[in-house]
């Protein structure tokens, strides 16, 4: 009986695309319990990210998930500083290294 109620794995995989939940569930506040709630609300990853914190939380059942979710979605990546210098100043040494070992001889 138990084994009746359980979905054919074809019906599964056919329906969610697994690299789609995969790289939602590395978003802050996307969690087993809430991926596939996720998938069925939206029909994108734009439709997503339009959402306010107010709609998440309606389709999610989570203020918290809503507001980390929404926080990773709206929050400007920068790269830092000193990622900055070290690829420059690794581009002019490479660069220019063939230049410095003629001068030296």
């Amino acid at each position: 009986l138990e084994q009746d109620r359980q979905l054919p794995i074809e019906f599964i995989t056919d329906r969610y695309d697994i690299e789609t939940k995969e790289f939602l569930l590395c978003l802050p506040g996307i969690t087993t319990q809430n991926v596939y709630c996720i998938m069925n609300e939206f029909k994108s990853i734009v439709d997503l990210v339009q959402q306010s914190i107010e709609e998440l939380t309606e389709k999610i059942g989570s203020n918290h998930h809503a507001q980390l979710l929404y926080s990773a979605l709206h929050s400007p990546v920068t790269l830092g500083i000193d990622m900055q210098t070290s690829k420059q100043s690794n581009k002019e040494t490479k660069r220019f290294a063939h230049v410095r070992r003629k001068r030296k001889n």
